[in-house]
């Protein structure tokens, strides 16, 4: 690139060299690897220098090396004031833990509440692309030992949660509040009723297991900064004027679909 400015850009100078005796103390060849090795020194401070946005290059391998080099140990007062933290957030939803293990008792009832272990009437076999579908008597059952099982699952995490926090629980019982949601589409129950609660049961496991404080996946060292802004970003995209027009598009993608 700086030969192809050199081709377009030439200029002739020899006048000013004859008769003022001028020359350029500074060629762009030889000042670009100096430019070069400044801004991959220290971007941040490169960017700042000439009034360019700093996080833009807030995420490069420089930068990333600096945050770890200065993270602070396990035993600094941050860390530990951050634990301490969790620990008394924890300790205050636990009701959240209490909701899902009541979910999950309903989930163990709900197949004789729906009438999923009784006999079905006559009915038109529903459109499934062509493919034969097994007896609705036997969809049915299918339902209701997969809404059972469901319901042991969330009340066997749910404890386990509420013993001790672990990362990976609250994501296994949103798995499992994912596959209630999905689990009357698989099955292509005949009642309703079943399909209709297992939605709102299926969303409410969700939000107790991984939307109600602390929340999975935070590391410590990310609660304990100040800044809200990730490396790289100019914005949060976590913020809530981010957040609310996808919450409010899936809830109306959820509707229209169900």
């Amino acid at each position: 690139m700086v030969e192809i400015a050199d081709d377009h850009y030439e200029l002739d100078i020899s006048r000013a060299r004859t008769l003022l005796g001028w020359s350029p103390h500074h060629s762009l060849l030889a000042t670009l690897p100096a430019m070069i090795a400044a801004l991959k020194a220290d971007p941040t401070a490169w960017y700042e220098d000439n009034k360019l946005n700093p996080a833009v290059v807030a995420g490069a391998e420089e930068e990333l090396r600096e945050v770890v080099e200065r993270q602070p140990p396990p035993d600094h007062p941050a860390v530990q004031a951050v634990d301490t933290a969790l620990a008394q957030e924890h300790g205050a939803t636990l009701w959240a833990h209490l909701a899902n293990i009541a979910l999950g008792l309903w989930q163990l009832v709900s197949p004789f509440a729906y009438g999923l272990f009784d006999p079905v009437g006559p009915m038109p076999p529903p459109s499934a692309a062509g493919h034969e579908l097994p007896p609705p008597e036997l969809r049915n059952v299918w339902l209701a030992w997969s809404e059972m099982a469901s319901g042991f699952a969330v009340i066997a995490l749910s404890c386990l949660a509420l013993a001790r926090p672990r990362s990976w629980v609250p994501w296994a019982i949103a798995l499992v509040g994912v596959w209630l949601l999905f689990a009357p589409l698989v099955f292509w129950t005949t009642s309703s009723a079943a399909y209709a609660v297992d939605t709102l049961i299926g969303t409410l496991v969700i939000v107790f297991a991984v939307m109600v404080p602390p929340q999975p996946g935070l590391s410590r060292e990310a609660l304990a900064s100040p800044a809200d802004v990730p490396l790289g970003w100019s914005y949060s995209p976590s913020s809530y004027v981010q957040r609310v027009p996808i919450v409010a598009l899936a809830f109306v993608g959820l509707f229209i679909s169900r």
